[in-house]
């Protein structure tokens, strides 16, 4: 198949020559006795067949037999022709297939067989690996039985802090300041460092190559925010041996996913423990056989090293050991070891890894969530299709699920907000199945799931003597979940013989509340309360049972039902006791003792009034308690407004601070009023659809993009100075006028707040651009489809090389290319307007209007380029039209036109964008990604990624004027 396509390129970028050749032959031969028509014929042929590729060659041939009456031969070589054609066609269709099945033949079964034959102890490992990833664990919904790597999602990550070695993982992550060529103003002598959004694929090539000097990063997120899940789907396609599914490219590797929390006792039990000990210990087999087995793989690079949960060691101190040994495994191997580290941010930026890149997991934008519905969906009902419907039938029902609950999301903003967290989705769609209707809070809906898994559950079952109500069974959790808590552990046993600290003996503890609930003389002992399947208990704990141990299957149950348990007025004392302890649990460098509890009071402040814990904030103000106490106020909870103007007074004063981190924490605070300000209509009521966005043009002929909302307010210096501190090393001192800011710097503040607006609202597509029709700098707000936020981010933030491939892979994912990995002609002709007039106006806009697809075609009509149709020809044509349409449905080129004519024009519209030096066109190294480039420069990726280069711009400008663009 790989040669069907040889053939097809070749056709149309190499064969022009060889084809030329082959007409000068044949129609120079036998100039006597020829037919009076052949004349005409020959003109045809000339410019028409040079553009038809290896085809042409055929056709040329058979028109030469033609001419001599050789009717059988000329019947022979355009049958051939047809042949040729079809052969394209059906390669083309068929590749893709092919490419799969040799590819999972030789990444997939062909390893897995050598590995069985030659390495029975890795094939073992590898297949314990897999029966421990496969299902996707759902937390507080087991039962389910879905395939995780069917469910799973891709996420997407973002580098917060990159890092400058050009050769690495962040290599393109900061842009250079650019002077403006128009206002000659110089945006700024400090180098402004931009956030880049990446793939897991992107991230694992990069730091499994062989030359790459950091072979590891971090992954950051918020509680339910996927990280576990893709460690396990990691781990399981590798296992597999399904890693192309992960990365083209990426080397067959040994996964090796380690819970911290588990391995945390023995590494601080002994500093000096080797990663092949601490890996041989947590698979509880020690012996000999198993250590040398991961000595020698570790050794030799094999591996992927992916050690989760670093914030789910408990301890302050020994989180801080635990670190401190993971960067003295990667010493001991020289960094030559590939390693992936999770967490939550505050937990980690207690005890982060030296000089190591971290990406920070984003919120699941509109697509994600739908995808990962219609996966769900779809997988369920393949898994329970008793009535062996085709595929198109459960496509059809998961579709038509997914949109109903779609629908029901859509309708509350605040359900929006939570679908974009992907442990919150899973809980919505459990919940959905047994509510009428979904509870508009998170923590309505953690009441939801915890109802419906300890009633519904037990009625499910029939059981109806089982001598706890379900809201006693809750009862008994809450105080399970509070006194971990005060602990500060996560994991509780019955096992008294158990000496681990980090391990709570919950047995006294349980049998004492319990004895409290149970009436007429009946007893519940901890093992049955636990152990008991119908209870719905165990639907929210996890087990270890070899090793006796148990946890809420999430922390943020045990959060949950711990907040639950402090709404009782006697626990209240306990609580405010977070805001009033000195500072050696509030500093805000060293913040342990608040982050432990920072979501259980979020779920608490969810429930009641949370006046009082706004006083103990006011009366004792540091950054962490009046950062948690904003937060409260920004989820809309439960104030009274004279307690949220006392909040809102102290945040103003922090405005003035020369506190660096009060300052930030009160520069915040004023955006976020700003963007929710800006942004309150993105949330009423259900979604606009993406197909519904559409720029509109006013009477005197500017653009106006969908939801287009221009700010009435001028940006405050305390926000660009926040911006400036964020993304910059600069500090209070620096002199800041937004008034005075420059088009480039302007654009750089846009790009950050839309990636700021993002995570707040985990809504892509809202974008910001300058308002141009003033001095001062307001803001407008625009909306654009998805797919195109990261490109207007690229352009936004100046990194113009980053904007260029994006815009050819966001092309390619319209035409439905990506795997083709190129565009055909007909691909442009049929180019959707709305997307081409989407992708130029976002060119246009962040450049000023020097850069962009209608700048290009401007300037190549100016120098005379021709456009499809503008050109008439012979009388034959319109014999040959038919064969022409046919030949394009084929991918062929239809040529209307003088070819030397329009590469004429072309070359003149190279030596004005500057694609051409002298008489040779330049190549995509050559290309000037800069600000600095001349007028029509850039967008040059696309015109270097088709079957026809050098003719490609003719159909794209004629494209864009029948769109009129």
């Amino acid at each position: 198949m790989r040669v069907f396509l040889f053939i097809q390129n070749y056709g149309f970028q190499r064969g022009r020559s060889l084809l030329s050749q082959v007409l000068l032959i044949t129609m120079t031969q036998s100039q006597d006795n020829q037919p009076a028509w052949w004349e005409s014929v020959q003109k045809i042929l000339d410019n028409k067949l040079v553009g038809w590729g290896v085809p042409g060659i055929f056709i040329a041939i058979a028109a030469d037999h033609a001419k001599n009456a050789r009717w059988k031969e000329f019947a022979i070589f355009l049958g051939i022709t047809v042949l040729v054609f079809i052969i394209i066609r059906i390669g083309n269709k068929l590749l893709p297939y092919f490419d799969k099945f040799l590819d999972w033949i030789l990444t997939t079964q062909i390893p897995k067989w050598w590995t069985q034959i030659t390495d029975r102890f890795g094939a073992e490992y590898l297949a314990r690996q897999i029966a421990e990833c496969e299902e996707y664990q759902g937390r507080g919904f087991s039962g389910e039985g879905l395939d995780l790597e069917n469910v799973f999602v891709p996420l997407g990550f973002n580098s917060e802090t990159p890092v400058s070695n050009p050769q690495d993982l962040t290599s393109g992550d900061q842009t250079e300041p650019e002077q403006n060529s128009e206002s000659g103003q110089t945006a700024t002598s400090i180098t402004i460092t931009t956030q880049q959004e990446s793939e897991i694929s992107s991230l694992l090539r990069k730091i499994t190559k062989k030359n790459s000097r950091l072979r590891r990063l971090v992954i950051l997120g918020a509680p339910g925010s996927g990280k576990t899940t893709l460690l396990r789907h990691i781990t399981l396609l590798l296992a597999l041996r399904k890693q192309s599914k992960l990365c083209r490219g990426l080397p067959q590797l040994i996964p090796i996913l380690l819970r911290l929390r588990d391995v945390a006792p023995a590494i601080v039990a002994d500093a000096n423990s080797s990663l092949a000990q601490v890996i041989a210990k947590a698979m509880g087999d020690e012996s000999t056989k198993t250590h040398d087995w991961f000595i020698k793989q570790l050794k030799d690079a094999k591996c992927l090293v992916m050690l989760d949960g670093l914030d789910e060691v408990a301890d302050d101190e020994h989180r801080r050991q635990v670190s401190t040994w993971v960067y003295q495994q990667l010493r001991n191997y020289q960094h030559k070891l590939p390693f992936i580290l999770t967490s939550r941010p505050q937990a980690y930026n207690q005890a982060p890894l030296p000089d190591t890149p971290a990406y920070f997991v984003r919120s699941f934008t509109t697509q994600q969530r739908n995808s990962f519905l219609f996966k769900w969906y779809f997988n369920l009902e393949k898994r329970k299709n008793s009535r062996k419907q085709s595929q198109k039938q459960l496509k059809k029902i998961a579709e038509s699920k997914k949109n109903e609950l779609v629908r029901q999301i859509d309708a509350v903003s605040s359900l929006r907000l939570m679908a974009t967290n992907p442990l919150l989705l899973a809980l919505i769609i459990n919940t959905y199945k047994q509510k009428t209707s979904l509870s508009p809070t998170r923590t309505g809906l953690y009441k939801q799931v915890c109802d419906v898994l300890l009633q519904g559950r037990q009625s499910a079952s029939g059981t109806t003597r089982y001598p706890l109500k379900p809201e006693q069974k809750q009862e008994a959790l809450q105080a399970l979940a509070l006194e971990m808590t005060k602990r500060q552990v996560l994991q509780f046993t019955l096992d008294e013989s158990n000496q681990d600290s980090n391990i709570f003996l919950a047995k006294e503890f349980l049998q004492a509340e319990l004895a409290q609930m149970v009436e007429g003389g009946q007893q519940v002992k901890p093992e049955d309360f636990i152990e008991r399947d119908d209870s719905g208990v165990r639907e929210l704990l996890s087990d270890r049972k070899q090793e006796k141990l148990y946890e809420f299957t999430h922390r943020t149950f045990q959060e949950y039902l711990t907040a639950v348990e402090l709404t009782k007025a006697e626990h209240e004392p306990y609580l405010l006791e977070v805001f009033t302890k000195n500072n050696q649990y509030l500093d805000g460098k060293n913040n342990q003792y608040l982050d432990w509890r920072r979501q259980t009071i979020l779920f608490y402040a969810g429930q009641v009034k949370v006046d009082n814990l706004i006083d103990a904030a006011l009366n004792n103000p540091t950054v962490a308690t009046l950062t948690l106490a904003y937060e409260c106020l920004q989820n809309k909870l439960r104030v009274s407004p004279k307690k949220e103007q006392e909040l809102l007074k102290k945040v103003e004063e922090g405005l003035k601070s020369d506190d660096l981190e009060v300052f930030k924490l009160a520069a915040s605070v004023q955006l976020e009023k700003r963007l929710n300000h800006l942004n309150e209509d993105c949330f009423v009521g259900s979604s606009e659809k993406e197909d519904q966005m559409a720029i509109a043009t006013t009477e005197t002929g500017d653009k106006i993009w969908p939801g287009q909302v221009v700010d009435d307010t001028e940006i405050t210096e305390a926000e660009y100075r926040l911006f400036f501190l964020e993304t910059t090393n600069s500090d209070l001192t620096i002199e800041i006028k937004p008034g005075e800011i420059g088009f480039a710097q302007g654009n750089a503040f846009c790009a950050w707040l839309s990636q700021r607006t993002r995570e707040r609202f985990g809504e892509a597509g809202i974008c910001y651009r300058r308002e141009t029709s003033t001095e001062k700098f307001h803001l407008v707000r625009f909306r654009i489809p998805e797919k195109y936020h990261q490109l207007a981010y690229y352009l936004a933030a100046g990194m113009w090389k980053e904007a260029d491939e994006e815009t050819f892979k966001v092309m390619l994912e319209v035409a439905g290319r990506e795997k083709q990995g190129y565009l055909q002609i007909e691909d442009i002709q049929e180019f959707p307007c709305e997307d081409l007039r989407t992708i130029d106006q976002l060119w246009v806009n962040y450049s000023n209007g020097k850069f962009g697809f209608s700048v290009q075609k401007k300037i190549y009509l100016e120098e005379g380029g021709i456009l499809e149709g503008s050109r008439t020809s012979s009388p034959l044509l319109k014999i040959f039209a038919p064969f022409i349409r046919i030949y394009a449905r084929f991918g062929g080129i239809r040529d209307d036109f003088d070819l030397d004519e329009i590469y004429k024009a072309f070359s003149r519209f190279g030596d004005r964008v500057e694609w051409r030096v002298g008489d040779n066109w330049i190549d995509l190294s050559k290309v000037k990604y800069s600000a600095s480039a001349c007028e029509g420069h850039l967008p040059s990726n696309f015109n270097t990624n088709t079957t026809n280069s050098k003719n490609t711009f003719f159909f794209l400008a004629s494209r864009l004027v029948k769109c009129n663009i």
